[in-house]
């Protein structure tokens, strides 16, 4: 479903960083080039990928599901399970 979203929003980046020192990192415009800088899959599947970053110390997570071409009623269902099925894995007492 967000797939082709997701790419047509990574070629605006590819497009936007070109000229940047960080250009390299921007050079290929597929889903493999930038898949590992994303969470996405499963409720279980981000608990996992999350669980990594936390373990390397990160504590903020940058939440962004409105693309592109996604309507509207499935990024409000997107926001709704990442917040009752993920976050609550990383709640804190």
């Amino acid at each position: 479903l967000v797939e082709e979203p997701l790419l047509r929003q990574y070629q605006r980046y590819v497009g936007w960083m070109k000229d940047t020192p960080e250009g390299k990192r921007y050079q290929r415009e597929d889903m493999d080039a930038f898949q590992d800088r994303l969470v996405l899959g499963s409720p279980e599947e981000c608990i996992d990928q999350l669980a990594a970053y936390q373990e390397m110390g990160i504590d903020t997570f940058l939440f962004h599901c409105q693309h592109e071409g996604v309507p509207n009623q499935e990024i409000l269902s997107c926001m709704e399970l990442f917040a009752s099925r993920v976050m609550p894995a990383f709640r804190t007492s």
